[in-house]
């Protein structure tokens, strides 16, 4: 439901987060916008988020999220992969807060 002129395209590639957020919101400053969608993955969303607001806080960001994994509704089944991703984000936090990105 988004128009095909409020998609842009941000070229580079990105090695972290915090890259990710200084390309983005360069494109974002030339194009004068204000607001965007931070569209991720459920786990990723808290410290992308907290990136943008540190980096970029002149452009607003409303995350979504780019999958239902983990799903929305509780469930008790927990595997490696999930244990795993959890883990990660939890030492990209960290990370990212010592080196100042947060």
């Amino acid at each position: 439901g988004v128009p095909a002129d409020a998609v842009v395209l941000v070229p580079g590639t990105a090695r972290s987060t915090a890259e990710s957020v200084q390309l983005s919101a360069t494109v974002l400053r030339e194009r004068q916008v204000k607001q965007a969608l931070l569209v991720t993955a459920p786990y990723t969303s808290l410290r992308a988020q907290r990136v943008w607001q540190k980096l970029a806080p002149d452009v607003a960001v409303l995350p979504q999220s780019a999958v239902d994994n983990p799903p929305v509704q509780m469930t008790w089944q927990t595997n490696l992969r999930t244990l795993r991703a959890v883990a990660y984000e939890y030492l990209a936090i960290a990370y990212y807060g010592w080196k100042g990105w947060l």
